[in-house]
């Protein structure tokens, strides 16, 4: 699948870096302004969200947080 917005627009989710992906899942979920939105806080697509968290539990983070983290 492939990101629909912001910096990595166009980009498959294999090939985006944790950091956006974990951004990803905690904008959706909290709200959390993006700098390309403005003043108004910004919630990234639910598919996108969706496909984030996918990426990120394959690379070993537990999402169940606002936050996700790298589990040890």
């Amino acid at each position: 699948m492939i990101v629909s917005f912001g910096k990595y627009r166009g980009v498959s989710f294999e090939d985006v870096p944790e950091d956006y992906l974990c951004w990803i899942c905690a904008a959706f979920k909290g709200g959390i302004p993006a700098k390309h939105a403005g003043e108004k806080p910004f919630t990234p697509p639910e598919g996108d969200f969706i496909e984030a968290r996918k990426v990120l539990v394959s690379r070993g983070y537990n999402v169940k947080g606002i936050w996700p983290e790298k589990e040890e």
